[in-house]
C-alpha cells in the first residue's frame, strides 16, 4: 500500500502531465495558475490555502476597524509588519 505523500506526489505529477503548462486549479479560491515546476505545483495547493485564509483575515480585520462601530476594534489602524497584522 503506498503511503499518502507518495499518493500526492503522483497525483502532482499526473496533474501536471494532464495539464495544459502546468495549470492547475486551486482549492478554495478557484483561481488559477500555471508554468509551475514540479515543486512549486506540490507546495502550491497548501501555500494558497495559508494566503487566502490571511487575506480573508486582513478583510476582516479591516472591516472590524473601519466599519463596525460597534467592534472593539473600530478606530485603529491596521497595518502589515512582517506579513504579520498589526494595530496601531
Amino acid at each position: 500500500m503506498a503511503r499518502s505523500y507518495e499518493r500526492y506526489f503522483d497525483w502532482i505529477a499526473e496533474e501536471r502531465r494532464r495539464a495544459a503548462a502546468s495549470r492547475m486549479q486551486r482549492f478554495v479560491c478557484g483561481s488559477w495558475r500555471s508554468g509551475m515546476r514540479y515543486t512549486a505545483a506540490c507546495n502550491d495547493p497548501f501555500q494558497s490555502l495559508g494566503a487566502t485564509a490571511a487575506t480573508w483575515a486582513g478583510y476582516d480585520l479591516a472591516r472590524a476597524c473601519y466599519y463596525e462601530k460597534e467592534h472593539i476594534l473600530f478606530g485603529s489602524r491596521p497595518c502589515e509588519f512582517h506579513s504579520r497584522p498589526v494595530l496601531g
